[in-house]
């Protein structure tokens, strides 16, 4: 019974105590402790005591911990004041963006028109499925190059060609079939068979990484000559959309537009639906501007309004406040922690810049060379 007591401060562990010996219900077991812990003359704080710690863990030493320090407090006018500031900031924002437009917003392959922060028109703006098609031939070609110089077994790379094989064997039969002009179907045939020719000689003992390299020499000029295909169908359906779209701009709106679209980082330098609406809009740059936005990592139409809204925001209260339209567009702070950094770094006697190496995977290839040993 001694495992009752938690030693060697010998509180009672009523809890154990009174499931072991007074079975009584829960709604009396307070009455019982208090009973209890006057007749035995200890307080009612040490009979809720926590359940008993083995006998290694209450010996432990108590580890010190150190005093938090209190947070300065702002004082609370401030914070009002604040507050206050992110209020009206807010009201403004919801204005900006439940009057967002004129502008064009291009989503999923769909160019819409937004006025008053509704949709009032929109048209398809796809590609043809004729960009796809040589898209695929393209790939097909960096598919072949990248693996074989990226495969080390023979054997496995072997395997790989010949499965790959059957598949480039039957696009290259396919694109006489094409909807395409004869030019563009003999660039596919082109691609397809050289893609064909270099999987076969995996099989052969004279293949080496230098084949592999030709064979990106040979394939560049014409997956290029594919881009600009591609490119040139992509901005005819836009153009085509456009024309559906401007139908109903209303007087004096073209020269207000804003545009902008969305998408992950890979495609935002040149992406070519930025470039063509810059073009659309009179920026010569055909680069983002304050009336072309790219929302990187956005996903769907709401995220991107609230980024426009909140640009188009920034822009009018900088220029207000500043007379500068791009002051908020950046850190706040930007340019004072430039001016302070800059002259610490003018009084520094001694410079140390650290150079980081950067290496392309491919630069030295896994395969080796045909008169080089493994």
């Amino acid at each position: 019974m001694t495992d009752l007591f938690n030693a060697p401060r010998c509180e009672l562990n009523f809890d154990r105590f009174l499931a072991a010996w007074l079975p009584v219900s829960t709604s009396n077991r307070s009455l019982v402790y208090f009973i209890l812990s006057f007749v035995l003359g200890l307080s009612l704080e040490n009979a809720h005591a926590k359940p008993a710690k083995d006998h290694h863990e209450q010996h432990k030493p108590e580890q010190h911990k150190p005093e938090q320090k209190k947070s300065e407090a702002l004082d609370p006018i401030l914070k009002k004041v604040n507050l206050r500031f992110h209020q009206v900031l807010k009201a403004e924002f919801e204005h900006e963006k439940a009057t967002l437009g004129p502008a064009l917003f291009f989503e999923n392959n769909i160019l819409k028109l937004i006025r008053n922060g509704q949709v009032v028109a929109e048209a398809k703006a796809a590609p043809t499925v004729k960009y796809h098609q040589v898209k695929a031939y393209s790939h097909m070609c960096m598919a072949a190059a990248i693996k074989l110089l990226s495969i080390s077994n023979d054997k496995e790379r072997a395997q790989w060609a010949k499965t790959f094989s059957v598949e480039v064997e039957e696009a290259q039969k396919l694109s006489s079939k094409l909807d395409l002009s004869d030019e563009v179907k003999a660039r596919q045939l082109a691609l397809s068979s050289l893609t064909y020719a270099l999987l076969d000689s995996v099989q052969t003992p004279n293949f080496s990484a230098d084949l592999v390299f030709k064979f990106i020499k040979q394939v560049r000029p014409l997956i290029i000559k594919n881009f600009e295909f591609s490119a040139a169908d992509h901005i005819t359906q836009l153009d085509l959309a456009v024309k559906q779209v401007f139908e109903h701009l209303l007087p004096g709106e073209k020269e207000k537009l804003h545009a902008f679209t969305y998408g992950p980082r890979g495609p935002r330098s040149g992406n070519l639906i930025v470039q063509y609406l810059a073009h659309l809009l009179g920026q010569n740059s055909f680069i983002e501007s304050e009336r072309v936005i790219y929302g990187e990592g956005l996903n769907n139409q709401e995220s991107a309004v609230n980024l426009v809204s909140k640009h188009n925001l920034e822009l009018a209260l900088g220029q207000l406040l500043f007379e500068d339209s791009l002051k908020l567009q950046k850190d706040i702070l930007s340019d004072a922690a430039y001016q302070i950094l800059s002259e610490r770094e003018a009084q520094k006697t001694t410079k140390s810049p650290s150079e980081r190496l950067l290496k392309d995977r491919f630069m030295s290839p896994r395969l080796p060379a045909k008169n080089e040993s493994p």
